[in-house]
């Protein structure tokens, strides 16, 4: 079988599986092994034969660059009863990285930038669809290619409607119909030079500026500088 590295969003697995066991109000015992068991399993159904798994740190850059409106706010702060554990148990337990200055999906861009058709991305957040590539979606079970064409599409349509998930906000009034129709309408090449005038004809002086931002918000890394990406590891379990 040839390699194939599953690029695990760890963030996600708190609330994959704590909520899970807090509907069905389990242990901690028996969540633990959800946790194992969920793992494994994406793995398996992504046919991995390494993997590597991400977490988001501390810190995170697009805070100090959003002046538009405030990166995630409204999002909900409740967490599952064993959110802190389950991260706890991954770290100790698995192949297990934290991400600092950043966030987890940008961590596991970058690992698919690198490792290209060696590597899949295992995750559920639609952002990661601008990165080209094997994909694993851990919610639908569905595998996928992203080609650069659609990657590319998917960075500028983004970039119009902005991300209400993340209180990203785009240019107001453009939902995805309207962004479709606008990059329907000129060539992939001329995408980038689309969006700014759009900008541009909504927000005047400021479009330039509003833009960037945007961009810069959207946009998942493709390289960390000056930083050794850790290896992943066989899934061949002890």
């Amino acid at each position: 079988m040839d390699r194939r590295i599953a690029v695990i969003d760890g963030d996600l697995i708190p609330y994959r599986v704590g909520y899970v066991a807090d509907k069905n109000s389990l242990s901690w015992s028996a969540t633990k092994d959800m946790v194992t068991t969920f793992i494994k399993k994406v793995c398996a159904e992504s046919f991995a034969t390494e993997y590597i798994i991400f977490l988001g740190g501390s810190k995170n850059f697009r805070n100090e660059v959003a002046t538009i409106a405030k990166y995630k706010a409204g999002r909900a702060t409740e967490k599952c009863s064993f959110y802190h554990d389950i991260k706890k148990q991954i770290k100790e337990e698995f192949n297990t990285f934290y991400v600092n200055g950043a966030e987890a999906d940008d961590a596991v861009a970058v690992y698919q930038t690198v490792y290209g058709e060696e590597s899949i991305i295992c995750s559920d957040d639609k952002d990661l669809l601008q990165i080209p590539g094997n994909h694993f979606n851990i919610r639908t079970r569905e595998l996928k290619v992203v080609t650069e064409v659609e990657a590319h599409y998917r960075i500028h349509h983004q970039l119009l409607t902005g991300d209400s998930t993340d209180n990203i906000k785009g240019i107001e009034g453009v939902g995805p119909a309207t962004a479709k129709k606008i990059l329907d309408n000129v060539e992939p090449k001329d995408y980038q030079l689309e969006c700014l005038k759009q900008y541009v004809l909504k927000y005047g002086d400021k479009g330039v500026d509003n833009c960037q931002e945007t961009f810069r918000l959207i946009y998942m890394m493709r390289e960390f500088k000056n930083i050794d990406l850790p290896k992943p590891k066989t899934t061949k379990w002890n």
